[in-house]
């Protein structure tokens, strides 16, 4: 009967310590690009779901639609670009104002969702030219960390 409770004592005290480790682990770290585009592409059609962060190293615009780059050539094949979606864009403005392109650059970033290889329109030759997208259609999926 002793060993039975000292048994029961080890193992409780043992999940107890296990738990504040995992917690550890959990928290928001800066995430590795590389592996991030690598799983989008292992996963391709389906997406890499989770929380991450990214330093923003450029913007730009179009049609409406704001897109945030990890990287200064948005053509970098390790780029991942976080799209704000051209029907949550006054939201953005609401909250962050009215210029969302200089707001976000420099800036570290934490956004929940969904990162998904995109295959773009043929460049030549039949050869598709992909690219490494998290969509964000609400204001609650992203925040702002600090600066880079």
């Amino acid at each position: 009967m002793k060993y039975v409770l000292l048994l029961s004592i080890l193992v409780l005290s043992a999940c107890s310590s296990t738990t504040e480790v995992a917690n550890v682990a959990t928290e928001a770290t800066p995430t590795d690009l590389n592996q991030l585009v690598e799983k989008a592409i292992v996963r391709y059609p389906a997406s890499v779901n989770g929380t991450f962060q990214f330093s923003i190293k450029s913007t730009h615009s179009k049609d409406g639609v704001v897109y945030l780059n990890t990287h200064v050539n948005e053509k970098d094949p390790k780029n991942i670009a976080v799209v704000l979606a051209q029907s949550t864009i006054d939201d953005f403005i609401q909250v962050y104002g009215s210029s969302l392109e200089s707001y976000f650059k420099g800036k570290t970033i934490e956004v929940d969702g969904h990162v998904k290889l995109k295959q773009l329109i043929p460049v030549k030759d039949g050869k598709h030219y992909y690219k490494t997208e998290i969509q964000v259609r609400n204001t609650d999926n992203l925040k702002v960390m600090d600066q880079v």
